[in-house]
């Protein structure tokens, strides 16, 4: 039997900011209204503020991102009334010596939820991600990476992963996923809240209509660029979902896969389980979800194409930019980082490297190796 995995903590989205019923029907409201609210800082000043920061990716390339969205006019959103709309950011490799303003980790609006959740002063998540916003691009790919986050998550928490591949010639298309995703922004400037229940399979839906449009998306890639995918969690089982589904992702690592891969009680198991693949697939592995778990052992005796394991000493949130975060937030304000490991109330993301900073770097470090050096081997050119 397969154990009840922990899905990546939600966000607690406080009444200042979004009214009770919005956060019980998962409704839509608009972003700049909740701007306009109070956003709630640390009161006391005794504690220095918190500066939060990701290693700079050690590829050769400068990073340049740009945020698009992607339509689907086969599917209508209940919320919206209108065709299915992924909001996606595009990283890429950027020419040298570009110039243009940086990219911000998240949105304004999920920046000051965050801060407010945490009770953290404002600018905490104000985090430098290495990358230029609308940098010019360089003209060649090695290839292209889609993403998927964590089920309740959004794909910002795996940006110290997307800077590295871009940074080594990967173009990489991070996309959100609507009523999953904790929190949503429309090009409208609609906002649709997560509540989980989004069906499993419908991930591989979108990331499909992603497929569909990279050649607007990712202009410098050719009908010959390889591609890849990864995610973590619920966007790892979607990863290995997808790769069943669709031919065109060459390769994918899955980050401590969500079990909903092998079905729930209202999902069944996705057919990869039983059939298995003949393409390359990563895994990595937590403390929570070892590689030696006898449902993880079945499936890797199934792939027959070329596959990896690695186990880190980690939690599951710990394949989250959250891994150094949370010790970094610990070495100026203890209590911040105890709130953020979860060592304190009932929110955060547990990463289990505590806080200990070499810790958290170390496991980072680890997963860029991985994760780079498996889509250089079955992906890039």
């Amino acid at each position: 039997m397969l154990r009840t995995q922990t899905r990546t903590r939600r966000l607690v989205l406080l009444a200042a900011t979004f009214t009770a019923a919005a956060l019980l029907s998962g409704a839509v409201v608009t972003a700049a209204a909740a701007a306009q609210e109070p956003r709630a800082g640390r009161a006391d000043t005794a504690v220095g503020q918190v500066h939060l920061w990701l290693p700079k990716p050690m590829g050769p390339y400068a990073v340049g991102v740009r945020s698009e969205y992607v339509s689907d006019p086969s599917r209508i959103d209940d919320a919206t009334g209108r065709a299915r709309e992924l909001p996606v950011r595009v990283w890429y490799p950027a020419r040298k010596h570009s110039h243009g303003p940086s990219a911000p980790y998240v949105s304004p609006l999920v920046e000051g939820l965050l801060e407010q959740t945490f009770d953290a002063a404002a600018g905490t998540f104000d985090i430098d991600t290495h990358a230029t916003t609308n940098a010019a691009a360089r003209p060649h790919l090695r290839g292209v990476v889609l993403v998927q986050p964590g089920g309740g998550s959004v794909t910002a928490f795996q940006t110290g992963l997307i800077i590295e591949l871009a940074s080594r010639g990967y173009a990489v298309v991070a996309m959100e996923i609507p009523h999953e995703s904790e929190i949503v922004e429309q090009s409208d400037g609609q906002v649709i809240m997560g509540d989980g229940t989004y069906p499993f399979a419908s991930w591989r839906l979108d990331a499909q209509v992603v497929l569909d449009d990279l050649p607007r998306l990712v202009p410098q890639a050719g009908p010959r660029t390889p591609i890849g995918m990864f995610g973590h969690s619920r966007g790892g089982a979607a990863t290995i979902d997808t790769m069943f589904h669709d031919a065109r992702i060459r390769a994918g690592v899955s980050l401590d896969t969500g079990v909903i891969l092998w079905g729930s009680d209202s999902t069944p198991p996705s057919e990869v389980t039983t059939v298995g693949l003949d393409r390359p697939v990563g895994l990595m592995c937590s403390l929570e979800a070892p590689c030696s778990s006898p449902y993880l052992l079945d499936f890797v005796s199934r792939l027959s194409g070329p596959h990896r394991e690695k186990e880190l000493n980690i939690l599951h949130n710990g394949y989250t930019d959250f891994v150094v975060f949370n010790a970094e937030a610990a070495q100026i304000d203890p209590v911040l980082g105890a709130k953020l490991e979860g060592e304190v109330g009932d929110q955060g993301w547990p990463t289990g490297v505590g806080h200990s900073l070499r810790a958290g770097r170390a496991a980072l470090a680890a997963q860029r190796n991985f994760l780079g050096g498996f889509m250089d081997r079955h992906v890039g050119f």
